[in-house]
């Protein structure tokens, strides 16, 4: 076997670890890797069984990224090595036999044998299983597994099962089974989806279960607001999921922990309840956490626990393990986040364990709003064994080094060491010393099934005029889980990693809008930051709220997702490291989501009304005497996050049409010989995000020297980058410098300048008669930030640390040997001239648009885009 990577495995418990499963995925150098057939797992010289899917490919057929599944065992504070390497005689050669994992389904049921266990899950009956059998009994009451929605008036809604299927069937060493149905009232009518994802591992008893609630409907958002209370909310008063043990009463013993560190404790009483009631923080009464009626639900600090509804005892924050056993035999649970998604209640009572997701005992009704849903994960463990699950509460992260990461370049300019920068100090601020992104969560109580995860936007109090507590939630702008995977990666601190885990979770639960019963613009979309300098009020995530009118500030109030705000590359990423196509599938929506802005929906009557929008200030701008460049696409973030999003689509599948869109996208966006005057980029406050336009240029061509495509499109966007570069080495300076053009001059904007250090050394692949003055260019910029951040009171502040997360660069991350085939100087006298717009012009475009729509006219959908125009 040829050496690869080592991959590092630390054992933080103090008790040994046994047949653990483990998934990552691993980036590959273009050409190392064929096959996953040639790939070998050792520890010590022993070969390792394990599991490899294929998730991308380079151009060439090898990979890209690679699934790993495989188990191993550890010491109590072992730091174990395992070597990945590719074999170098026959890909059969030397593999391991797992041990033996076997699905079989009939008409009623798939039937999972993970060697240890058996488990049969129903097609027709919603539940987790219909039977579990452990060391030859069966541990289940018959029909005991169900799910319960209670709806608002407290009535059982019925859950009836789609679809229930097999996912991953070639995998030796972990399958999945998934249950896609819907809640269902005593009308017929469906009130709510569910996905239940059951995951199970070679050689245990152990399922990692991920229960999904969703509201598909679309919110009614009169005016443009998205206050709670919304006509398409789901309320409802409780879910659980219950498993009833066999057995009789007289054998059976329940067991609880309320913490890692704690003992367990026998239940006198037959029956107990855990809840966890509220966060149990210092600001546990966060205004946060308003209803729709503006008020605070939350009647007590923490969890209580009971013993045949007689408290026991009361604490902050619980992290609970429950263990219910009988003769034949023992089930053991743990919920994941359980405290920092309340509320939520662990109750054993008749032999039936409940997961209570959301525990009627809460006072008030929950609420998901239109294209809201919540995803939870919890374990269960059939071994009869109450420790069986310890090694679950802590990630315990496979790690490859920095260095390997770098030569992949599957992440593009990613530094080859970790570097003590001025920049990283300023950083590394966000998980260290005062104020750091744990911090900012206790602020306001960033906590509960809604909000965990997000991200406190503190940098909007330097404008705030109310008297209460600002509750202003960041929603991914700038992409952040982006950001956090980068430190992660570069520093291989887990604390990076705990945040863009939870970060990427609440994004694709509650910042995306997954409905398809609303306008063609909002369907699918990502509500972008609280607005700014005002409270959230009832809008929680969804930026304006009715509450907004009397102190907004930008002119109409109301709106939706926005092209301005559409992030896809950290949830790449994140599918990429682990497998989890929750977050493909989010990326791929918000791409499709962002093409029908920018690109239309295809109806006659939508381009008849964006004729005020789109050609009508062009004419106004024509009469008054100014000439305009003709494009179709804006010279902004907008445009540039979308080139950005195909990249990432183009990644995520490898479907070249994506690249052809990009390449149209900047055909009519941009140009080598443009009249940079006529941008208008003079004008800071309106035209900054052209840089982030310029990022989305060089991410494009990073992608084309991947594909070895030296062609037409690609000088083109390589001279016209460079043309917008050297007009920065003359023209651009730090924004502050030029304060009285902005409307809030605070220190985001020398933030925002890392942006320019980024488009100079990425400039700097690209022409060798520059290259040093680009360079220098950076390095000024790079300075700038570092001294004006580096005492400022504003460093630590959210959208500040973002952005230097996800503009930092450094020069050992540049190849210019890659670049060779693009660099040199350009023959630009064979661009034709830069069309000018001309009101013949204007009106013939729109003409032929409404030409091209009438060929593909469905009455349909005009009828459906016009009806969310007339309510």
């Amino acid at each position: 076997m040829s050496k690869l990577v080592p991959v590092e495995i630390t054992n933080q418990y103090d008790f040994a670890v046994e047949n653990r499963p483990f998934r990552f995925g691993l980036p590959c150098a273009e050409g190392a890797i064929a096959s996953p057939l040639h790939l070998q797992l050792a520890c010590d010289g022993q070969a390792v069984p394990f599991y490899a899917t294929p998730l991308a490919t380079w151009p060439d057929g090898s990979l890209k990224w690679c699934l790993l599944d495989f188990q191993t065992s550890l010491k109590a504070g072992e730091r174990r090595s395992l070597q990945l390497g590719v074999t170098t005689g026959s890909p059969d050669d030397q593999k391991p036999e797992p041990a033996p994992l076997l699905v079989s389904e009939d008409e009623s049921a798939f039937r999972v044998d993970t060697g240890v266990a058996q488990f049969s899950i129903s097609k027709q009956q919603a539940g987790l299983f219909e039977q579990v059998v452990y060391d030859g009994s069966s541990l289940l009451a018959p029909a005991a597994s169900r799910l319960s929605l209670l709806d608002e008036q407290g009535h059982v809604a019925t859950p009836v099962v789609s679809s229930v299927c097999l996912r991953d069937p070639e995998n030796t060493l972990r399958k999945s089974i998934n249950i896609e149905g819907f809640f269902q009232n005593d009308e017929g009518q469906s009130l709510a989806n569910f996905h239940l994802e059951l995951i199970f591992f070679a050689g245990l008893a152990t399922v990692r279960c991920a229960f999904t609630l969703s509201n598909p409907q679309a919110a009614e958002h009169p005016g443009g607001v998205w206050d709670l209370g919304d006509k398409g909310s789901l309320f409802f008063s409780a879910l659980s999921l219950q498993l009833q043990l066999a057995g009789g009463d007289e054998e059976r013993a329940s067991f609880i922990r309320l913490s890692p560190q704690a003992d367990w404790q026998q239940a006198e009483a037959a029956s107990l309840k855990l809840l966890q009631h509220s966060s149990g923080g210092e600001n546990w009464q966060s205004k946060n956490h308003m209803n729709f009626k503006g008020e605070v639900p939350l009647e007590f600090r923490g969890y209580r626990y009971f013993e045949q509804d007689v408290q026991q005892g009361n604490g902050n924050r619980a992290t609970p393990s429950l263990h219910l056993a009988s003769a034949a035999g023992g089930i053991t649970a743990y919920v994941n986040d359980f405290w920092q998604n309340f509320p939520g209640a662990l109750r054993v009572e008749q032999a039936m364990l409940s997961l209570d997701l959301f525990p009627q005992d809460e006072p008030a009704c929950y609420e998901l709003q239109g294209g809201e849903r919540k995803r939870q994960t919890f374990y269960l463990d059939f071994s009869n064994n109450k420790a069986s699950l310890d090694s679950y509460i802590e990630d315990m992260l496979p790690k490859v080094p920095l260095n390997y990461y770098a030569a992949t370049k599957v992440i593009p300019w990613l530094p080859t060491v970790h570097q003590d920068s001025e920049i990283q100090k300023l950083i590394d601020r966000g998980i260290q010393g005062e104020k750091n992104f744990f911090d900012k969560r206790e602020a306001i109580d960033e906590f509960g099934w809604r909000n965990f995860g997000e991200i406190y936007a503190d940098h909007e109090g330097l404008e705030y005029k109310g008297d209460d507590e600002l509750i202003s939630h960041y929603n991914n702008q700038y992409d952040p889980i982006y950001g956090f995977i980068k430190q992660y990666l570069i520093s291989g601190d887990e604390r990076w990693h705990e945040l863009l885990s939870t970060l990427a979770q609440h994004v694709v639960d509650i910042d995306i809008y997954h409905t398809i019963q609303d306008r063609d613009e909002y369907n699918g979309g990502l509500f972008w930051h609280t607005h700014h300098y005002l409270s959230a009020f009832t809008c929680t995530h969804r930026t304006f709220s009715s509450k907004h009118a009397e102190d907004f500030i930008y002119g109409e109030i109301g709106g939706g997702p926005g092209a301005e705000h559409c992030y896809t590359t950290g949830l790449s990423y994140y599918y990429f490291m682990t497998g989890d196509e929750v977050y493909k599938d989010a990326a791929l929506q918000l791409v499709d989501w962002l093409s029908r802005v920018l690109d239309g929906s295809d109806t006659v009557i939508e381009r008849v009304f964006q004729f005020k929008s789109k050609e009508l200030p062009l004419l106004k701008r024509l009469v008054s005497g100014e000439s305009i460049q003709r494009y179709r696409y804006p010279f902004t973030r907008g445009t540039g996050n979308y080139i950005t999003s195909l990249i990432d689509a183009y990644s995520l599948t490898g479907e070249k049409t994506y690249v052809e869109r990009i390449e149209r996208v900047i055909y009519q966006s941009i140009h080598p010989l443009d009249d940079i005057s006529l941008r208008g980029l003079d004008d800071t406050e309106s035209s900054w995000s052209y840089v982030i336009y310029l990022q989305a240029i060089c991410k494009y061509l990073d992608l084309k020297m991947k594909l070895q495509e030296f062609d037409e499109a690609c000088f083109y966007a390589k001279d016209s980058l460079l043309h917008y570069v050297d007009w920065m080495l003359e023209n651009e300076s730090p924004f502050l410098s030029d304060s009285e053009k902005l409307e809030y001059p605070n220190h985001t904007w020398a933030a925002q300048d890392l942006r320019k250090a980024n488009i100079f050394y990425l400039a700097s692949l690209y022409s060798d008669d520059k290259k040093n003055r680009y360079l220098e260019a950076a390095r000024f910029y790079v300075r700038y930030v570092e001294e004006t951040l580096k005492n400022e009171d504003t460093r630590y502040y959210s959208r500040i640390l973002i952005l230097l997360m996800q503009n930092q660069m450094l020069e050992s991350g540049l190849d210019y040997a890659a670049t060779a085939g693009l660099r040199g100087s350009s023959d630009l006298k064979h661009y034709n001239p830069v069309k000018l717009c001309s009101v013949a012009s204007i009106i013939f475009n729109f003409i032929k648009d409404i030409g091209r729509l009438l060929f593909k006219f469905s009455f349909k959908k005009e009828k459906r885009w016009l009806s969310f125009r007339v309510k």
